[in-house]
């Protein structure tokens, strides 16, 4: 059984969010996402890091554009979508909590009660919008990232499908992908995520860091606090991890240095064809044009134009958001950065 609890704005959202497991959680849970791990999950749903209410401009497009991905979906694929203001909390197990997009019917309904377009749907449909250079992400099907989210939706409500619409920015036409309702991974996902709230979030007990970047940035915020003064002798374990880290990093550097290489030698080809596109039995490449916001100096910048940075900041400066919200800082703080781009045969 499902209770529908409406909420009016982002802000009380994060709120009936922070209370349970909803599906944006369920990738990192999982250990699937590259932006936020589960060590960062249970940071925000103990009260240790604050959710951020701002909203990002890749999250601003996202929901300007819902709407009219949502409008082509249903003219051009003979679907009929109803937005479902409210989440869906699990009576038996109520820290399982769904948000879906669009809850979605094969044919028309008379929708009265929240409760009604999900008693009624024939499946779920869920909107994305994304950089074309992440297409390559996509060529499989749905990421994993997003597919453990409507296996979840899908197991959450009991519904038998899932229709995925993504519009990569600047295509004439969005792409659709169907999901059919996967019972053992449901299963898989419930047990998993059962297992961080019981056995992290209720006790208050911390799931160890990993290489995800989210973790990275939150053990260096730890680190810069400690400010330790004293060397540290680490044991037997510490000094093998840090032997398989050197090891690890030479390879790193040495995989580095043969692009490089290769750069250097594909920028001798172009040189010498008079800067043209150069085509062979290998593919083609030529050098693109490009630029790239100086972080060191944006942020001078920043400073110097008294903008309020603690707003910014969350483990890291968020300079994406800054550029975003003072793009004459951002132009000003550009420089030349171009590239080799090639095309595999």
């Amino acid at each position: 059984m499902i209770d529908w609890i409406p909420y009016r704005g982002r802000e009380q959202w994060h709120e009936l969010r922070a209370q349970g497991i909803g599906g944006s959680d369920v990738a990192s849970i999982l250990g699937l996402s590259k932006y936020r791990s589960a060590h960062g999950v249970w940071a925000e749903k103990v009260g240790i890091r604050k959710q951020q209410p701002r909203e990002t401009m890749n999250q601003k497009a996202g929901k300007v554009l819902e709407p009219m991905i949502a409008a082509r979906l249903q003219r051009h694929h003979g679907l009929h979508l109803a937005r479902v203001n409210a989440m869906a909390v699990s009576q038996k197990h109520p820290h399982r909590r769904a948000n879906i997009d669009r809850a979605m019917f094969d044919k028309p309904r008379d929708l009265s009660r929240p409760g009604d377009a999900v008693r009624y749907a024939d499946g779920i449909a869920e909107i994305k919008t994304a950089s074309p250079f992440v297409r390559d992400r996509w060529a499989h099907g749905v990421p994993d990232y997003y597919a453990v989210q409507c296996q979840y939706y899908l197991g959450l409500l009991g519904l038998p499908r899932a229709i995925v619409a993504v519009w990569f920015l600047g295509d004439a036409e969005i792409e659709t992908f169907e999901l059919e309702r996967d019972d053992p991974a449901i299963a898989e996902i419930f047990e998993a995520v059962d297992a961080f709230w019981h056995g992290h979030v209720v006790t208050n007990e911390a799931p160890p860091l990993t290489g995800n970047a989210d973790d990275l940035a939150e053990l260096g915020r730890r680190l810069a606090e400690q400010r330790a003064s004293e060397t540290v002798q680490l044991d037997a374990e510490g000094a093998t991890l840090i032997a398989e880290y050197v090891q690890a990093k030479q390879r790193l550097d040495a995989a580095k240095r043969d692009v490089d290489e290769c750069k250097a030698r594909a920028g001798q080809l172009l040189e010498a064809a008079a800067a043209k596109r150069a085509k062979g039995d290998a593919g083609a490449f030529a050098v693109v044009a490009n630029e790239r916001i100086d972080n060191p100096a944006l942020l001078e910048l920043a400073r110097s134009g008294q903008i309020d940075l603690p707003e910014y900041e969350r483990t890291i400066i968020d300079y994406k958001q800054i550029a975003a919200d003072y793009p004459e800082l951002a132009k000003a703080a550009k420089k030349p950065n171009p590239y080799i781009r090639f095309w595999p045969a």
